[in-house]
């Protein structure tokens, strides 16, 4: 994740993370407002609301390591809807769309609407590639417009390492997140961090990161999306999947809830996490940047030292579960050395398996 309200990873790194540095939506209003009857006049077809700098954040903590969704940042929304505050305009949306809360964004940036930068045909084995992943798991290797590498020789390589990172997660992770409330699974590759529907959260930085929900001119829609950048290894992959897998039951941008379930209230305990606040302090901050909620939780487990040294994202509960979760399955299905901590491998194997 990536901070300020989405999982996801900062950047495609040899780590795993889920978020990039939050910043405090409250304070863009004002732009966002802009934003909103700047949307009425824009006909291109791609939308961007921008995530603040990514810090460590849900989803994956954007930019290292085991990072979707990423948690990522703090999302805001985007464009006001019908029945929006004075001041605010209406933006008509769709039966299927959902309602964003503009008082509850915590996205750092406004929308923006910018048209999709060309991406290089897709090979006919790629396209095979992709074919086969969905036959195979279920997901949907989205190819229209997407950028899966120059050439034949990248896209097979970075569709394959789609098709390493899920196949190396246990079947309990793997078959939750491809037949989830939302739909199944879908993931995107380019440049600009770009959703299925034109919406960039973190504006330039293109992070890796997942979102349950996607925005567009019509509005905001619930979503299943793992957006990555092109050329993310399987580690990174995998790190957004267990987003994904951790957001599977949450409502639209609503990742924080993810922490009071007795999965991770299991993983916290087992692995040194202490949260500093009561579960209705902790839900009553879920608009908050990432930044925030990582000081409601307390690490006391293993030297952190250490964990940096392993390349761990541990900035909250939500990206170390990720993080670590991605560097012991895909490790474990190559054979890779793993540092020395039983605790928490034994966790994953008794829970997720």
């Amino acid at each position: 994740m990536a901070h300020n309200g989405h999982p996801a990873s900062e950047q495609n790194t040899a780590t795993m993370s889920l978020q990039p540095p939050w910043l405090s939506a409250r304070a863009l209003w004002p732009v966002l407002a802009a934003a909103a009857l700047f949307t009425l006049v824009i006909t291109a077809g791609n939308f961007v609301p921008a995530r603040g700098a990514p810090e460590p954040a849900m989803g994956s903590k954007a930019a290292t390591g085991v990072a979707p969704v990423a948690l990522d940042e703090a999302k805001e929304p985007e464009a006001a809807v019908a029945g929006a505050a004075p001041g605010q305009a209406a933006v008509a949306t769709s039966s299927t769309s959902i309602v964003p809360n503009i008082a509850a964004s915590s996205w750092p940036m406004a929308p923006v609407f910018v048209s999709p930068a060309p991406a290089p045909a897709v090979s006919a084995a790629a396209a095979d590639l992709a074919a086969g992943a969905s036959q195979r798991f279920g997901l949907k290797v989205d190819l229209d417009g997407q950028d899966w590498g120059r050439d034949q020789q990248e896209q097979e390589r970075n569709i394959g390492a789609v098709i390493s990172a899920i196949d190396a997660l246990p079947r309990t992770v793997s078959s939750s997140i491809v037949a989830g409330p939302n739909g199944a699974i879908t993931v995107l590759s380019n440049r600009q961090g770009r959703t299925e529907n034109g919406w960039q959260p973190y504006g330039d930085l293109a992070p890796n990161f997942y979102t349950n929900s996607d925005r567009g001119p019509a509005g905001e829609k619930t979503a299943n999306e793992i957006i990555l950048l092109t050329g993310a290894d399987s580690g990174t992959i995998a790190h957004e999947m267990l987003h994904a897998y951790q957001f599977r039951q949450a409502e639209p941008d609503g990742y924080v809830a993810a922490l009071l379930g007795s999965e991770m209230k299991s993983f916290m305990q087992a692995t040194g996490w202490r949260q500093l606040v009561r579960d209705d302090e902790l839900m009553a901050a879920q608009h908050s940047s990432w930044s925030a909620i990582d000081k409601m939780f307390a690490y006391e487990g293993r030297d952190p030292v250490l964990i940096q040294a392993a390349g761990l994202d541990f900035s909250n509960p939500l990206e170390a579960f990720a993080s670590a979760g991605a560097m012991y399955y895909t490790r474990k299905a190559t054979g890779a050395p793993l540092p020395l901590w039983t605790e928490l491998w034994s966790w994953f194997d008794a829970n997720l398996g």
